[in-house]
């Protein structure tokens, strides 16, 4: 199975790290501009290009590779943008649940790999143990040459220390996803931005068959994760953390914390504990059960509707890991299953799955009562039933 799908993940830089992304993304702006001026450049002539508008060294191979491919296909497609797109492929390795390696970055950039889904944390740590092996082996034999009085092993083990003499220590390892296996390639993407944000490609390696017949249809919320309803009824993923558990979030108290990046390392790794324990095993779960079935019906993402009535889901969705499991779930069903997306115009929560009276349920909370019929309904058994008929409609 040759497909591929990309996970994307936010950054969490320091206002110095956030400088430099910054200034990479002006020198990419600026070998745009020399390219524009001087189109048809061979590589080697275009790296001393970029070498004179600052371009450095450990950034110029995927990234420059990668802007020359794309002003490539932007000259074939018609007129030129005047500057680059804002995703382009660069140097990049997850050290652990909690950091990324960037090119052109001093230091690990915090970031939460944690909200990985399962399927995908697997193949992160995979990738991260096989590299740490790596250096372990590179150490080893650099320590042999250079005992044997091999002067460039020594200076060369010298430098390997300085970088990794302590590495990062792996994430625990997680046990293989028994749905889908994925192997991380090492092509990642950086988007910039005021809120940059990272992009890793998996190759899907298998995904395993349905075992249940017939259609499921899922509704993803807040207060409650998951509901799904199938032809054997409605099963309820309920969020484990009642309490308000979205930015911003409260700080420690005065005093306890005696350096300043204390607080972000805490915040994140409060972040990791309470996902890890909390909200992945009821993912997962859920995961689960609807990738089980071969037909499935989920509601597409309004980012912009969310962002005019329920900002406070889209903060939760994005601190929780709800968004990436949602477009996850999206990416795997269409390489593997028959999927319906129903557009957020259909109405699925405010529709009365007992009359179909568009519009028709005012709620007061969770609960709500149709104006036409007079039935009680709850507010998510009622999208999931909505998007269960959608779903049966869709795939007829």
């Amino acid at each position: 199975m040759p497909d591929t799908l990309d996970i994307e993940h936010e950054l969490y830089p320091t206002p110095a790290q956030r400088a430099r992304l910054e200034r990479q993304r002006q020198v990419a702006a600026d070998v745009w501009r020399a390219l524009s001026a001087r189109p048809g450049l061979g590589r080697d002539r275009l790296r001393a290009v970029a070498g004179q508008v600052g371009w450095t060294d450990d950034l110029a191979g995927a990234t420059l590779d990668d802007l020359a491919a794309a002003f490539g296909r932007a000259a074939c497609a018609g007129p030129l943008p005047a500057g680059p797109p804002d995703v382009l492929r660069v140097a990049a390795r997850p050290l652990s649940d909690h950091a990324v390696e960037l090119g052109g970055l001093e230091t690990p950039v915090a970031a939460p790999l944690f909200l990985l889904p399962h399927a995908a944390r697997h193949a992160a740590a995979q990738w991260q143990a096989q590299f740490l092996g790596r250096l372990h082996a590179e150490q080893t034999e650099l320590t042999r040459l250079a005992v044997l009085g091999d002067a460039a092993a020594d200076a060369r083990l010298l430098g390997h220390l300085a970088r990794w003499d302590a590495p990062p220590a792996p994430p625990l390892p997680a046990p293989p996803c028994p749905v889908v296996r994925l192997t991380l390639l090492e092509r990642p993407r950086l988007r910039w931005g005021p809120d940059p944000r990272l992009i890793w490609t998996f190759r899907v390696e298998d995904i395993a068959p349905p075992r249940q017949a017939g259609l499921i249809a899922a509704d993803p919320g807040m207060r409650r994760l998951w509901t799904l309803r199938s032809a054997r009824g409605v099963t309820r993923y309920d969020n484990p953390m009642p309490g308000r558990w979205r930015p911003p979030q409260a700080a420690a108290p005065p005093g306890t914390l005696r350096r300043r990046w204390d607080l972000d390392a805490a915040r994140l790794r409060r972040q990791a504990l309470l996902v890890t324990t909390c909200l992945r095993p009821v993912h997962d779960a859920a995961l689960r059960e609807l990738l089980d079935h071969p037909e499935l019906a989920v509601e597409d993402l309004n980012l912009r509707g969310f962002e005019r009535v329920r900002a406070d889901y889209l903060a939760w969705a994005g601190w929780s890991g709800a968004l990436i499991q949602h477009r996850y779930l999206l990416d795997v069903a269409r390489l593997s299953r028959r999927l319906v997306v129903v557009p957020a115009h259909a109405g699925a929560t405010r529709t009365c799955a007992r009359c179909l009276t568009p519009r028709g349920v005012r709620f007061r909370g969770r609960q709500g009562r149709c104006r036409a019929c007079g039935a009680a309904l709850d507010r998510d058994d009622n999208a999931a039933e909505n998007l269960y008929r959608l779903g049966q409609a869709g795939l007829r």
